[in-house]
Parts: C-alpha cells; sequence; structure tokens
C-alpha cells in the first residue's frame, strides 16, 4: 500500500502537466497522421449552403424552427416518449453526432434508424424517398453554417472516428 506522502508527491508532480496551458487531453491520430475525410456538407460552400437553406425552409424549418431554434421546450418529453425537435444551432446538440450519424438519420428518419433501441423514441420522419443525397448534404451544410469554429471542429472529429462508407 502507498503512504499518503508519496501519492501525495506524485500527484503534486504532475499536477502542472495538467493544468498547462494548451494542454491536449485526446490524441486524435487522423490529426497526428494528418488524415481527413472532407465532408460531403461543406459549409464553407456558398452555393451548397444556400440550397440548403431553402431545403430547410420547405421541410425542416415547420418542426425544427426557421432560425434553427428548436421546437419549445425541446427536452421535454412527448406523451409517446420521443423528445420535442431540437434546435440545430449551437443551443442544441446536433454538432455532437458524425456526418454519418447526421445523413441516416435525415435519409431514414428516427423510427429506421433505431429500430434496434427500443428505448430510443423519435418521430423524426424520413426523407430519403423525397430528397437526393445531394440535398440531404446541403442541408446540413447550412446548418453547419450556424455553428461556431469550436462546434465544426468539433463534429468533424466526430465524422472522423465515425466515417462515411467509402
Amino acid at each position: 500500500m502507498l503512504k499518503p506522502a508519496l501519492i501525495a508527491a506524485v500527484l503534486a508532480a504532475f499536477a502542472p502537466l495538467a493544468l498547462a496551458e494548451g494542454f491536449e487531453r485526446t490524441y486524435d491520430p487522423f490529426k497526428t497522421l494528418g488524415l481527413k475525410q472532407a465532408s460531403p456538407a461543406d459549409p464553407d460552400n456558398a452555393d451548397q449552403v444556400r440550397r440548403g437553406a431553402i431545403i430547410y425552409a420547405e421541410d425542416c424549418a415547420a418542426c425544427h424552427g426557421a432560425a434553427l431554434e428548436g421546437a419549445e421546450e425541446w427536452r421535454i418529453r412527448e406523451e409517446d416518449g420521443a423528445y420535442r425537435p431540437p434546435p440545430h444551432d449551437d443551443s442544441g446538440h446536433t454538432w455532437h453526432h458524425s456526418d454519418k450519424v447526421l445523413f441516416d438519420y435525415v435519409d431514414l428518419g428516427g423510427a429506421v434508424l433505431f429500430a434496434d433501441y427500443p428505448d430510443i423514441i423519435s418521430n423524426m420522419p424520413g426523407f430519403g424517398d423525397t430528397l437526393s443525397d445531394a440535398d440531404i448534404w446541403a442541408v446540413l451544410a447550412f446548418i453547419k453554417e450556424s455553428w461556431t469554429a469550436e462546434h465544426r471542429d468539433a463534429q468533424a472529429m466526430a465524422s472522423q472516428y465515425d466515417p462515411l462508407p467509402e
């Protein structure tokens, strides 16, 4: 058994490393190796964002809000157990998900996407029958364009760890 004094000494020796400015807490092998998967949803592509804004206004805004703000009290569950439509701006959690998850959610809808997870109830319809893949990517580019650089970077990293099929 280690003595308390020894434990305190070891902790004191390494504490400055954890508090150092710029300390990177996670290892990103994609960054280290210089690998990056380009997203088909490019928030810097003005044409794609413009197209996505039009499609979003027609197909998404009624539930998720014209300004990406989501439904009122979106964290409250409906009677069937589903959450109300979340915001897609920085105040929501859309940016936590990979491109693959976001695309599949829009394409397939929540019921299909979560068919193997009975505890997750989603009333999100699928749009794969009415929107092309390019349309879905345009909507996602429009949504991403509203995020801070920090949230875009976090979402890009999530996409690196959950890549799109080749």
